[in-house]
Order: C-alpha cells, then structure tokens, then sequence
C-alpha cells in the first residue's frame, strides 16, 4: 500500500472529507469572525493550540470546533437591558 494511503491510529482520528485540517492564523481568524489581533492574544492566553510547521503558524480545524463549543457551554443567555 503506498505510504500516502496507509493509516494510522492518529491519522484515523481525523476526517478530511470536510475540508482543511490545517488554518493559517489569518484564515483561523476568519473562521471564528474574529480579528487577527484577537486570534494572536487566544494563543497567547492558551485558548487555542498551534501547530508550527516549517517556519509557518497554523491552527488545526477541530481546535476551532472545540474552542467555540467551549464557548456554547459558558455561554450566558441574553438578557434584554432594554426593559
């Protein structure tokens, strides 16, 4: 089999039928809706992992799935001020 197809127990875990697995940080912020700025300090503060890669940053696709499904479960529900 060539090496290209062959799997690993790792590789197995991720499914590259939905598209990248790997962002640069300025498509990372895209993603999230979010400036650069905000992306650079959610690394810096370990709210999101990186991935250095042959001198260039990237953010893997199921750290932006977990990072905003941490934030739908602190999410705080709407509170209508105008009341």
């Amino acid at each position: 089999m060539p090496a290209q197809l062959r799997s690993t127990s790792a590789a197995a875990d991720f499914d590259v039928s939905e598209g990248r697995l790997l962002y640069k940080l300025a498509d990372a912020a895209a993603q999230l809706s979010v400036s650069k700025t905000k992306l650079y300090g959610l690394l810096r503060n370990d709210e999101i992992p990186s991935i250095l890669l042959g001198g260039q940053r990237y953010v893997a696709r199921d750290d932006l799935v977990e990072f905003v499904a941490r934030l739908r479960n602190n999410a705080q529900p709407f509170a209508d001020t105008a009341s």
